[in-house]
């Protein structure tokens, strides 16, 4: 093994480890304001940082159990409840950076077992993009800020959404189904290319070729399924029962894809909430009569100062820029004297 190759592990290494103490510090309740503010700032530093810690998270909330390692979930539960004594604070962090170390030696380079299959993990940071070409010849394009969890066996192709969103190519198998879950909600793939969006509440699915087939969460007459075609976008909202279906918007799902982000009459709050998805500088808007203002155009990702600049030169806005935040608001017209 050569030089770098061995400081490029050694690095993988210290930012598992951090992760793990992070991971239980969060946990502690002992963990503090300013605490959780240097949490951030490592987070922000870099996006293996992110993808480090989430794979601790993931491995815990995706599994729901580890298999003969349950004993895990149960040790960190344990700690959670006997924290609250302060005669066993100092055992319960430590019981935390135990059992966080263990979770975080389990998903070094990214895999865990659960009832006996392979889990791989695969994430982004904020603003990036990231091509996972999977063993059956499927891919999946994860867009900014996603986990995704790839779960195959013989007998199916399981994967899950985490967070964020992801375009799938997926390769014909009719042996083994190809599944995304969701939120509660399954997209099955009938050999085609379709695009997951999940957000705080709501999960949408668009059809780029082939048909999907969605089933969402049981409801009241069982678990209802619906396919949607090239060409259409089905929502699933807070109840996730019912999906509302409209024609697809292709040219967003094209745009982002290609690193840009397309917006067609849309309102300025979503515009700001789309964007904000892209970087780590929000922007946020003061005056709230300006949120339903529209927007058009295709903007760059990465490029904050021209999607900024569009919006002073096309909404007539003013743009306050304060440390680590973009402000939107009026623009204040002087007076003209009259007579």
């Amino acid at each position: 093994m050569n030089i770098s190759a061995q400081t490029a592990r050694a690095d993988r290494r210290r930012i598992r480890q951090e992760a793990a103490a992070w991971y239980a510090k969060l946990k502690s309740p002992r963990c503090d304001r300013a605490a959780r503010r240097a949490f951030k700032q490592w987070l922000a530093q870099s996006p293996l940082h992110e993808l480090a810690y989430e794979q601790c998270r993931a491995l815990w909330d995706i599994s729901g159990h580890l298999g003969a390692d349950g004993d895990i979930r149960r040790e960190l539960t344990a700690a959670q409840a006997t924290a609250a004594d302060t005669g066993r604070r100092r055992a319960a962090a430590a019981r935390y950076l135990q059992v966080a170390a263990v979770v975080v030696v389990l998903v070094a380079g990214g895999w865990f077992v659960t009832d006996n299959r392979s889990v791989d993990i695969y994430g982004t940071g904020v603003g990036e993009h990231r091509l996972v070409r999977l063993d059956d010849g499927s891919t999946a394009l994860l867009n900014t800020d996603t986990v995704i969890a790839v779960n195959y066996s013989r007998a199916a192709r399981r994967l899950e959404l985490r967070r964020g969103e992801a375009f799938f190519a997926v390769a014909a198998d009719p042996q083994r189904p190809f599944e995304v879950a969701a939120a509660g909600s399954v997209v099955r793939a009938l050999g085609t290319e379709f695009n997951v969006l999940l957000r705080a509440r709501a999960v949408s699915v668009t059809v780029a070729e082939g048909v999907v087939e969605l089933e969402g969460r049981r409801g009241p007459d069982g678990v209802p399924r619906t396919q949607i075609e090239r060409g259409e976008a089905a929502t699933y909202h807070d109840d996730g029962v019912t999906p509302a279906i409209e024609p697809a918007e292709l040219e967003r799902i094209t745009a982002w894809r290609n690193s840009k982000i397309y917006f067609k009459s849309s309102r300025l709050a979503d515009a700001v909430l789309e964007y904000n998805r892209y970087t780590r500088t929000p922007i946020e808007i003061l005056d709230k009569d300006l949120e339903d203002h529209l927007i058009s155009g295709i903007f760059q990702v990465g490029d904050l100062t021209a999607f900024v600049f569009s919006l002073e030169q096309l909404l007539d806005v003013r743009v306050v820029r304060d440390n680590d935040r973009i402000y939107l608001m009026r623009r204040v017209r002087a007076a003209h004297p009259t007579g």
